[in-house]
């Protein structure tokens, strides 16, 4: 019998989305055909359903540390928790050795993945992608930060009212970023791995990136080869009981705000809402309680598509598990975000007219319940809703998830491996000089007239990126174009390569065919000779 591949799937368990998605995509394989390995914090056990694969409990920090970390509080992801990380993902990838790894929301696989060589597919949704038109960022739960919490509640509404926080947030907003991504980038840094510099570009780190909502949702400028759309991917709990018979002839709301339910006042709303002439649906996610009763049907979880069919509307967090489920079924959605993800999630929803938002710590009974009869009158959102569910339509998640595989583990015991023309020169020598660190790859002519040794992969690989990381401080931007001046030599295609790692392209500057490398240049000498136009 020829050798399975080993797929490794990380789960971040800060919240049941990050926990369901891997599942979901893992449990669309084969058995016979992959060796699947499941990696993810013993939070969310009870939904595990592990027959065929192999389970590995990781350490994992909780959803509100997650929440205040990226609200610009006190980083939960420190140097040392980092570290801590890094030490059982290194230990797990060195007892299984996979063939790929898949990944959702572990940060720390942008340091231990590349680190051992191992492909990369990270999941995600495309509001986060780089290739985002709208640059944008939501205020995200800032009665979290410590500096709101100094106060008592009341002054600190009247210290930092939300209109300060708004004008003052885009000005705040790249140390925020900078200090999320600090931890991180040191310890790649101390793993000889180039920084990441944006928010999205650790949130997309992989060889490739697959995205769990379609193109029409989020307007993105054109993907490279490696970003693709699987498509929505539907979950409900395999143990949620099933709907109960209701009165048809009222509008049924699904209510849902998830097991990242940040809503101050979420059980005034439920309360509230129950006074209109209407039936509730309600899952708690057990993060608050409420009782049933002849027009209230509460559980802790329900079958979120089939709730989202009977309802005429879903009220939720906002985030893409329930607002998808809702979607998909052509059903508007009132959403009440707190996290990041979830603001940016609505934000598309709302563009499309599918759909209103309420931030959560703006969330009252009254603006709830006005924003519920809105969308209940006005049928324009029920059909931008429907016309999304046909655009939803076009793409099944788990279909897609078995092609890509297929694609990128085409021959049994293969070890997955982008394409040639998926790379960027810059990716290939960097496997290679992960693979083979030792191994000859530059000889230049001053080099052996001098009697040097050859330059190693991970010799040419250091001095790539260390170039790269000088040209990124000396400003060169993503697709400014660099033009340089050097011999015919190995220092040529070192500068080539690490125009390209930092994001530039080369001008119309070469190496004049009469240039000689001066044996009294050393390369650094030489390298400082940059000039760069648009």
């Amino acid at each position: 019998m020829s050798h399975r591949p080993k797929i490794l799937f990380f789960s971040e368990a800060v919240t049941l989305a990050h926990v369901s998605r891997p599942l979901m995509l893992m449990e669309t394989l084969d058995p016979d055909r992959y060796d699947l390995h499941f990696a993810c914090a013993f939070r969310y056990e009870s939904y595990f359903n592990l027959k065929r694969s192999t389970y590995w409990p990781m350490e994992s920090i909780s959803y509100d540390a997650f929440i205040s970390s990226m609200s610009g509080d006190k980083s939960a992801y420190d140097d040392e928790q980092v570290e801590s990380y890094l030490a059982e993902e290194d230990a797990l990838i060195r007892e299984i050795q996979p063939d790929l790894i898949v990944n959702d929301a572990r940060y720390t696989l942008c340091i231990s993945a590349p680190s051992a060589g191992i492909p990369l597919v990270n999941i995600n949704n495309s509001y986060w992608s780089p290739f985002r038109k709208n640059k944008g960022f939501p205020i995200p739960a800032y009665k979290r930060s410590a500096l709101f919490q100094m106060f008592p509640p009341a002054l600190a509404e009247r210290l930092l009212p939300f209109e300060l926080v708004k004008r003052t947030f885009p000005i705040m907003r790249p140390y925020y970023h900078w200090k999320f991504l600090a931890p991180f980038n040191r310890a790649r840094l101390r793993r000889g791995l180039s920084p990441l510099r944006s928010i999205e570009a650790i949130n997309t780190f992989g060889d490739w990136t697959l995205y769990c909502d379609v193109p029409a949702l989020i307007p993105l400028n054109p993907l490279s080869a490696t970003h693709r759309f699987l498509g929505p991917l539907l979950w409900s709990p395999p143990e949620a009981p099933p709907l109960p018979t209701m009165d048809r002839s009222k509008p049924i709301l699904y209510i849902s705000l998830g097991s990242s339910n940040d809503v101050p006042r979420c059980r005034e709303i439920v309360a509230d809402l129950a006074e209109l002439d209407v039936q509730l649906l309600v899952a708690t996610a057990n993060r608050f309680s409420f009782p049933s009763s002849d027009r209230v049907h509460a559980a802790e979880f329900l079958p979120g598509v089939d709730a989202s069919k009977a309802a005429a509307l879903v009220v939720c967090s906002g985030g893409s598990t329930a607002a998808y489920q809702a979607l998909s079924v052509g059903t508007p959605v009132l959403g009440l975000p707190s996290n990041t993800d979830q603001h940016l999630a609505m934000g598309g929803i709302e563009r499309w007219g599918a759909g209103l938002s309420i931030r959560a710590d703006q969330a009252t009974p009254a603006n709830v319940r006005e924003a519920v009869k809105r969308i209940l009158a006005d049928p324009a959102f029920k059909q931008r809703a429907e016309a999304l569910a046909q655009q939803f339509s076009g793409f099944d998640a788990r279909k897609r998830f078995r092609a890509f595989m297929d694609e990128i583990l085409p021959a049994p015991g293969g070890r997955a491996e982008p394409s040639s023309h998926l790379q960027t020169l810059p990716d290939r020598l960097r496997r290679r000089a992960e693979r083979t660190p030792d191994r000859p790859a530059f000889w230049g002519l001053t080099a052996r007239q001098r009697g040097e040794a050859p330059q190693t992969y991970g010799q040419v690989w250091d001095q790539v990126q260390r170039l790269a990381a000088a040209l990124r401080e000396r400003g060169v931007e993503r697709g400014e174009r660099v033009g340089f001046l050097a011999g015919v030599d190995p220092a040529w295609e070192l500068l080539n390569l690490a125009v390209m790692l930092a994001g530039g392209r080369r001008g119309g500057v070469g190496p004049p065919r009469c240039a000689r490398s001066s044996p009294e240049r050393g390369p650094t000498e030489r390298h400082q000779s940059l000039g760069r136009s648009k």
